[in-house]
């Protein structure tokens, strides 16, 4: 199987967003408190999926703020996939 040029763009721009919203989730954690919305928004429904069972298993994990970019870059990571699946099967991706 051909690596689909289009669905990968679409993939890769994805990722990009989710990684520079959390690069600024991370470099603003101290100052704002609402600066993880962005990064969680891009990655639901894994990043509420992920934040629920986290808590499930342990409710004190989020003292940190490292679980939660786990669960970000791992959200990010299931629906880049999705979008490159989907746009590689689009009838005008790539003709």
């Amino acid at each position: 199987m051909a690596l689909n040029r289009v669905a990968a763009r679409y993939a890769g721009l994805y990722f990009a967003a989710v990684l520079a919203s959390l690069g600024y989730a991370v470099a603003m954690a101290d100052t704002e408190n609402m600066a993880g919305v962005l990064a969680i928004a891009l990655t639901l429904p894994w990043s509420g999926v992920g934040t629920s069972l986290a808590n499930a298993v342990s409710p004190g994990l989020f003292d940190t703020p490292w679980p939660g970019v786990v669960i970000v870059v791992v959200g990010g990571l299931i629906n880049a996939g999705l979008i490159y699946s989907l746009a590689s099967r689009s009838k005008s991706a790539d003709s």
